[in-house]
């Protein structure tokens, strides 16, 4: 885990940030926990930001976070799910 949401408050490395800005291609996706159910893979989507626990692609809703229930909505698929992750598009670079 590279950030956490808590009290509208990113933390990252020790740091704390009112919200956080992905530059660049991403895939997003949902995952129940324990249940290991997961979403399907949302994108590629540019420039996605979060602040005070909501996720925008660009000027649109994405997510929401449920602060009380530790859980995200996706207002792609109109469910919740316990984590969201978000991973680049770019591939490594190799020697």
């Amino acid at each position: 885990m590279i950030a956490k949401h808590d009290r509208n408050v990113w933390h990252i490395s020790g740091a704390s940030y009112p919200r956080l800005e992905c530059k660049g291609s991403v895939l997003i996706s949902f995952q129940r926990g324990s249940k290991g159910e997961a979403s399907r893979k949302f994108g590629p989507h540019d420039n996605l930001m979060m602040f005070d626990g909501v996720a925008y692609v660009g000027t649109h809703v994405f997510a929401s976070l449920n602060q009380e229930a530790g859980n995200w909505y996706s207002h792609e698929d109109g469910r919740y799910w316990r984590v969201m992750t978000v991973e680049s598009t770019r591939k490594p670079r190799t020697s």
